[in-house]
């Protein structure tokens, strides 16, 4: 499923973006986290992701794949599994704070979550979700920046999602 997903979204990202014909404009982005749900019971899991962006002066419309998984039932974690893949496409604003830039981003989620109870597939449920990030990137040469950010997810399949990011962001 994941691997589905992020071939699609590669085809997708590369259609969108070949037709802009300023190719400084865009930026790759590979983050890691770990994920909570609001829902209590169960274990904290980890995040992945991967986005293009296309950037104007301050504003950036961002396509990418994301998995969220590794969630268990706290009291059997090692017979139950939860896992969520996803594409999300997003809108959002930089703001130069001087060393560091910090971008606001809202979109949509659209996810499939797949759960299993002992190797056995019990539920899968697709959903599109709002969610709302805050990054702060710092430069380091040129085309290479760092960042950290928090991105919440509101009311994927009952349960709000909070992960803290870290990643790498390329710039063309």
């Amino acid at each position: 499923m994941i691997r589905k997903t992020l071939s699609l979204l590669s085809l997708t990202a590369i259609g969108f973006f070949s037709a802009f014909s300023y190719a400084e404009n865009l930026q790759i982005e590979g983050t890691f986290g770990v994920a909570n749900l609001s829902k209590s019971g169960y274990t904290s899991g980890e995040n992945s992701e991967i986005s293009i962006a296309y950037t104007t002066p301050n504003i950036f419309y961002r396509v990418g794949g994301t998995y969220i998984g590794g969630f268990s039932l706290s009291e059997d974690r090692d017979h139950s599994d939860v896992n969520i893949g996803g594409i999300f496409a997003g809108v959002g604003n930089t703001f130069d704070l001087g060393f560091l830039d910090m971008d606001i981003e809202g979109g949509l989620l659209y996810s499939k979550l797949e759960a299993s109870y002992q190797g056995r597939d019990l539920d899968e449920q697709n959903d599109t979700s709002p969610y709302l990030t805050v990054k702060f990137e710092k430069r380091l040469p040129k085309l290479v920046g760092i960042h950290l950010g928090y991105k919440y997810i509101n009311d994927l399949s009952g349960s709000d999602i909070n992960l803290i990011q870290a990643g790498v962001r390329f710039h063309f």
